[in-house]
């Protein structure tokens, strides 16, 4: 998984380690990381709204078992950390495997 292209005010430092976390967490379930991070997206309890663009089948794949993988409160909580809001800062990730 890498980044594409996005547009973050978070320093790339934070960056990497959210997904290191990510490649932790996902080695750890014996799943792909995308699915960890779409599954971190739908724990969020206000409304997300993940884009995805699956130009391969298994893209599609990852994102529909995502819906059913549930993320323990402390992996919740270490991704919290590493995003926790700056002033003025915003996230607009593109994750690709």
């Amino acid at each position: 998984m890498s980044l594409g292209k996005h547009s973050t005010r978070l320093p790339s430092i934070r960056i990497e380690r959210l997904l290191s976390e990510w490649r932790e967490v996902a080695a750890k379930r014996g799943v792909p990381r995308a699915q960890v991070a779409l599954a971190w997206l739908f724990s969020k309890p206000f409304m997300t709204a993940p884009i995805v663009g699956a130009s391969k089948p298994n893209h599609l794949e990852d994102a529909v078992a995502a819906v059913s993988l549930k993320l323990s409160d402390d992996e919740i909580k270490t991704t919290r950390r590493t995003l926790r809001p700056t002033s003025r800062s915003r996230l607009f990730l593109t994750v690709t495997r």
